[in-house]
């Protein structure tokens, strides 16, 4: 979707998410004077009638909704033929884009962060609205002093993913209270150990393990570990007869369990899902092949970003060069993001004279942002995952001002 410069009062600025439905775009309020993130709508879903109905429907609701965990919806409907939503802008994204950097928090950061969005889920029930698509990346999160406060947001307008879906909608129920609750202890399960509760490789294979699979838990040591071990038995019981009957009673459960001794202050140890292997070990730096293509271009436009803190428009002075074309067409890519994000840091390391923390968190933002594929097929990386610089004028503009984002994110 092509956004226009204006929509109504925002100005549009650069695109800075992708969802199931739609696009968010960070833009500016002219008659608040506020910088908002505005979603708009995509025309497949935009076009459907019942879809509209919800749309306008959930939207009332929840701009009538004022809970400190609810991201607030400033404005919604039709302008310039483009269906929107505007909301606070939240600079210090989400819990999904938080666990996959930093991998999952100490326990007792955990427990408080999904303590939260459960008080958010308690406020919407409330006033009648269900989720329906409650995931890590519908939590926002801003930092405040030493931690973060988390919001809801996306309320009632796409379809659940099956990792974040409770059993009884994989054969059909409708969403409600009990989903919503289920939903929630997925996404405390992920908080907890970096990952969601079942994985099974595709749709079906992990509806299944909610179906069927015993719910994961954490070394059962601590009064701690073992009190939030029956929290989320209850939350993730395949019978929504026991789990808890509200998101504010799990929210209760939730602020008790962190007055109890245990671990609090380093990760929890999960039993049933091994944690995710460390981004740049030893033997993952020795493995990759280094980038063996590289000209000026892509530095220069990382320059230009970080000095002149440009979101949409980079300079380029150098030429391009380009992989093999083969290497890009003809053979079927396999996108290993390790290796991806380790040759991108490589060059970025050695044409920006920064660290490798410093290279990586650009590599690594820039790909959760935009994809290893998108960067494939702009034939920034090729099949071996090898990293090619390109001259940022002639490819997507998106690409560019994701780039232009992750260069301000990790150099400031």
């Amino acid at each position: 979707m092509t956004a226009p410069a204006r929509i109504g009062p925002y100005l549009v600025g650069p695109r800075i998410g992708r969802g199931e439905i739609g696009v968010v775009h960070a833009a500016t309020d002219d008659v608040a004077g506020r910088q908002v993130a505005l979603k708009l709508i995509g025309t497949q879903v935009a076009d459907d009638r019942e879809f509209r109905a919800t749309f306008a429907r959930e939207a009332r609701k929840l701009s009538s909704l004022r809970s400190e965990h609810v991201v607030p919806l400033h404005s919604f409907g039709e302008a310039d033929g483009h269906l929107y939503l505007a909301t606070d802008l939240f600079p210090d994204g989400d819990l999904a884009r938080m666990l996959q950097r930093f991998g999952p928090p100490p326990l007792s950061q955990a427990l408080e962060l999904v303590a939260q969005v459960a008080d958010g889920l308690a406020d919407a029930h409330a006033v009648g609205l269900i989720h329906a698509d409650l995931k890590p990346s519908n939590v926002m999160l801003r930092r405040e002093g030493a931690g973060f406060r988390a919001c809801l947001v996306d309320f009632g307008l796409a379809r659940g993913a099956a990792a974040w879906m409770a059993p009884e909608l994989h054969h059909g129920a409708r969403p409600d209270v009990g989903t919503d609750v289920y939903a929630l202890g997925c996404v405390l399960w992920a908080a907890l150990s970096g990952q969601p509760p079942y994985a099974g490789g595709t749709d079906f294979r992990t509806a299944q393990a909610h179906l069927d699979s015993p719910v994961p838990q954490l070394a059962d040591g601590s009064p701690l570990e073992q009190r939030v071990n029956a929290i989320l038995r209850r939350a993730l019981s395949k019978d929504p007869a026991g789990r808890h009957p509200s998101a504010a009673q799990l929210r209760d459960d939730l602020v008790a369990a962190q007055a109890l001794p245990g671990p609090g202050s380093s990760p929890a140890a999960p039993v049933l899902a091994p944690r995710r292997p460390a981004r740049r070990s030893a033997v993952r730096r020795a493995a990759v092949r280094r980038t063996s293509v590289r000209t000026a271009g892509v530095a220069v436009a990382l320059l230009a970003a970080a000095a002149l803190g440009v979101a949409g428009t980079l300079l380029v002075v150098d030429q391009e060069t380009e992989p093999p074309a083969a290497s890009v067409s003809s053979v079927p890519v396999a996108p290993d993001e390790a290796v991806a994000v380790d040759n991108m840091a490589t060059a970025f390391a050695e044409q920006l004279v920064v660290g490798p923390d410093k290279a990586e968190c650009i590599a690594q933002t820039w790909i959760d942002a935009v994809g290893v594929a998108s960067l494939v097929d702009a034939r920034f990386l090729d099949s071996r995952m090898d990293f090619y610089d390109r001259d940022l004028e002639t490819v997507d503009s998106d690409l560019k001002d994701q780039l232009a984002l992750a260069v301000r994110s990790c150099l400031s």
